[in-house]
């Protein structure tokens, strides 16, 4: 019992006195720009679905709320897009290591 103990103590201090990995900003920016195009392979689809139900329909009045719900989602996945380049752009500093060693 005692020995697992030790383990369970050397374990948990090296989980504890770990240094955080500091990731590349290359490697996260392709990382949010495949989201991106997952994303907007959606946007597509699904603006054309809904472009086409309003041009199969056909009429005007009933097909506005279809409408704006491509306008709205357009808006959203533009502002999206944006916050998520602005990472390439300005990538975060590294956190700095606060112990005096």
């Amino acid at each position: 019992m005692s020995g697992d103990a030790k383990t369970v103590a050397r374990d948990d201090y090296r989980i504890a006195c770990a240094k955080p990995r500091v990731g590349r900003p290359l490697n996260r920016s392709r990382k949010v720009d495949a989201r991106n195009m997952r994303i907007f392979i959606a946007y597509l689809i699904g603006s054309a679905l809904l472009l086409g139900m309003i041009a199969w329909i056909g009429n005007a009045t009933r097909t506005e709320v279809l409408l704006a719900a491509v306008k709205w989602w357009s808006i959203i996945t533009v502002i999206d897009f944006a916050y998520s380049f602005s990472f390439t752009l300005w990538p975060r500093k590294a956190k700095r290591d606060s112990s005096p060693d």
